[in-house]
């Protein structure tokens, strides 16, 4: 049986907000990386730049947004019966995305 509880701990608010503020630099950082010669390799996200920067960076966000939504709700679970919980899983998220971050920038101080 699983049970939902609505009360977060720090490390949980804490891993939301770092991976959505990563993003959001992770979506400008794209953009102006793409503006100067760079192709996006997720395709979907390519498909969605075709659609402007605006609506890029919104797409981008809210799907973020729902992804850390669902991972927070299930943070007690173990998925496939493994012996990691969600909510220690999602703690690995804003570090992959500052890996991101440090790429894109060592890209940009090389233009």
């Amino acid at each position: 049986m699983h049970y939902y509880v609505d009360a977060y701990d720090r490390w949980s608010v804490l891993t939301v907000l770092s991976t959505l503020v990563l993003s959001i630099a992770d979506a400008f950082f794209t953009l102006y990386l793409l503006e100067r010669g760079a192709t996006e390799l997720n395709p979907l996200m390519d498909l969605v730049i075709g659609h402007g920067p605006v609506v890029f960076v919104v797409i981008k966000f809210a799907l973020t947004c729902a992804g850390m939504i669902w991972l927070v709700i299930h943070k007690n679970y173990y998925p496939l019966g493994g012996s990691y919980r969600v909510g220690q899983l999602m703690i690995m998220i804003p570090f992959l995305y500052a890996v991101l971050i440090a790429y894109e920038l060592r890209l940009i101080l090389s233009l």
